[in-house]
């Protein structure tokens, strides 16, 4: 199970393409990755609001069953940025292990990333909520995607593993007062090599970044009030796609629509 880190907060803003009225208040991010043979668990924090890049790995093998060795394995990466206009994170998962010689439970891999972001709302904010589905669809592996408020406490948004995996995109206003956002993955490999990818992006009172804001977080069709990656991802999409929406450009890299899908687009 996922275990609780104690995070002090500090005061970072990242650029947007607007301010909402939103102030941070803590912060609690970590990855870990244990495999059950050996006992290992490998861990890392984020130590403030700065963008929490890291990736964790715990590997060993067991005698296995079927006779030679298997591969006890447990993967987790982050890629997270928290600032008052968005809180979003993406990532992979990945898991691995099998039975043993000696019989018993099967040795495990065990994968997991946990973001917790309070904030309060100083007037009515507009918000926008993405999620991919969870990335494992197993009753055992934990899952959870809440926002809602903390004093008086009330829920926005849930959704759990007790659920069917569906993709989110939630908008909404909220009003003033005090808020978390609890985000929490987790994937258990006892065979073969499982992975998987994760992603969400909650948008505070921020607009679109005007037309090349197409993407969010896990290269979702959806704009975030943020220019990364994700907008470039959805465009490429679409362009291979030849979808009307990527035509974009004529001779000479002049902006327009001419029917064709090259690289003036």
């Amino acid at each position: 199970m996922l275990r609780t880190y104690a995070i002090a907060a500090v005061a970072f803003a990242a650029p947007a393409c607007a301010t909402a009225d939103v102030a941070l208040l803590t912060q609690q991010r970590f990855i870990e990755a244990t495999t059950s043979f050996d006992g290992n668990l490998v861990t890392a924090a984020a130590p403030d609001f700065a963008p929490f890049i890291a990736t964790v790995t715990a590997d060993t093998t067991f005698p296995a069953a079927n006779g030679g060795s298997g591969a006890n394995t447990a993967v987790s990466s982050i890629n997270c940025l928290v600032d008052p206009n968005a809180i979003r994170a993406s990532g992979s998962l990945s898991a691995a292990g099998g039975l043993t010689i000696n019989g018993g439970p099967p040795t495990t891999g065990e994968a997991a990333a946990e973001i917790i972001v309070t904030f309060v709302v100083t007037t009515a904010t507009p918000f926008r909520l993405v999620a991919t589905p969870r990335p494992s669809t197993l009753a055992r592996d934990e899952y959870n995607l809440d926002l809602g408020g903390i004093t008086p406490h009330f829920t926005v948004f849930s959704q759990d593993e007790t659920m069917p995996a569906a993709s989110v995109d939630l908008t909404g206003t909220l009003s003033p007062g005090e808020y978390e956002i609890r985000y929490t993955v987790e994937l258990t490999g006892d065979a073969a090599l499982t992975a998987t990818n994760y992603g969400f992006t909650l948008s505070l009172g921020t607009q679109p970044c005007g037309p090349s804001d197409i993407g969010s977080t896990g290269g979702l069709a959806a704009a975030d009030g943020v220019l990364d990656n994700n907008d470039f991802i959805v465009y490429i999409d679409r362009f291979f796609a030849q979808s009307p929406s990527a035509d974009l450009g004529t001779t000479g890299g002049v902006a327009g629509s001419d029917g064709g899908f090259d690289n003036n687009d």
